[in-house]
């Protein structure tokens, strides 16, 4: 019987590209240090010189989740946390990465422990904004290991003026890492996670909302033939910054999209580089920011073929890869509803 968090739908495609590099990951300065459990010592950061073909391919429809081979499969879920973003990746050696946690301190690590997950090895925080962290500090003091390897990572700016930030820093303790844009993540010798966009300082302006939110960690991970980009809550000045520096790494089969779908995100070009075959997006039912603004929906609709999921619609989503094929699977309803609350003032696109 199919557990009740998985989708009532079931969408799965091929995810055809060029063939996976020999070696998909750089060897990290720090070394190959293990860990007592055999995997790696710490969250092993390299500077990416030589990056691989993200691959290029269309999607063709299979049946289920039987159409995926059942070893050595990477799971990533949309945790329908509300007004905010909480994923998690479950790599398909075996280690956890979770990926900001919403704003609620119970809803995010409830649904982990709902899945099963009892140890997350990795935690990044996308950006230092509370419907992000929130959610996570509680993962890092009850699921993440007590020891002081680089296991919990943030683009590196400092809010010590913001009590729930302090928090998630003294959460972290001596686990805490920046990473910075071209670094290379080694958490699975089997898929490639590299850092697109990671900024120190605000980004795109100064203020304590979008200066913040282009601070985002960009992330795009790559297993074979598949590829997810997540983006936290980088809007347009982010996206035109790595489109600009490297518009041949942006390509993904699938696209966490910035910003809960802001009209201030997922720009024309940059949606184009991407060129995604899937989109995702979190944000709540009936939020007060009017998001998904209408211009991003009418974005996604222009581009044929493109599919997508919201949490305000779909709750959690999951989407299941053997680095061929990939399913996404659905909490509730059916993907690509075009439901919009209405336009935003000050559109951000290139």
């Amino acid at each position: 019987m199919r557990p009740a968090w998985l989708a009532a739908a079931f969408l799965t495609f091929v995810a055809c590209g060029a063939p996976e590099p020999d070696d998909p990951l750089r060897p990290s300065d720090a070394g190959s240090a293990e860990g007592a459990d055999g995997g790696p010592a710490a969250a092993d950061l390299s500077e990416s010189e030589d990056p691989v073909d993200p691959g290029d391919g269309d999607a063709v429809r299979i049946d289920d989740l039987g159409g995926l081979r059942a070893s050595k499969q990477l799971r990533a879920t949309m945790v329908d946390v509300g007004q905010g973003d909480g994923l998690v990746v479950q790599l398909p050696g075996g280690k956890v990465l979770a990926v900001d946690g919403g704003p609620s301190p119970n809803d995010y690590i409830d649904a982990l422990r709902a899945r099963g997950i009892r140890r997350v090895d990795y935690a990044v925080l996308s950006h230092a904004h509370s419907d992000h962290y929130t959610g996570l500090t509680p993962v890092l003091t009850s699921l993440v290991p007590a020891d002081c390897l680089g296991r919990v990572l943030d683009p590196g700016l400092e809010r010590t003026e913001v009590t729930g930030y302090r928090d998630f820093k003294a959460a972290a303790g001596c686990r805490y890492q920046k990473v910075g844009i071209g670094q290379t993540l080694n958490l699975d010798p089997d898929v490639e996670i590299v850092v697109l966009s990671a900024h120190a300082q605000r980004f795109g302006g100064t203020d304590d909302s979008h200066g913040i939110n282009n601070t985002s960690v960009v992330l795009r991970l790559r297993y074979r033939r598949f590829s997810l980009l997540l983006q936290g809550d980088a809007e347009q000045p982010a996206e035109q910054d790595v489109a600009t520096a490297m518009p041949t790494l942006l390509r993904s089969t699938v696209l966490k999209a910035g910003h809960h779908g802001s009209c201030t995100a997922t720009g024309t070009t940059y949606l184009g580089l991407v060129a995604p075959q899937y989109l995702l997006m979190s944000l709540a039912a009936d939020n007060t920011y009017g998001m998904p603004h209408c211009q991003t929906l009418s974005k996604l609709r222009a581009r044929s073929g493109l599919r997508w999921a919201r949490t305000d619609v779909n709750g959690s989503v999951t989407v299941t890869t053997d680095g061929s094929r990939y399913v996404v699977s659905l909490g509730r309803g059916s993907d690509s509803a075009t439901a919009c609350p209405r336009d935003c003032a000050v559109p951000l696109d290139f």
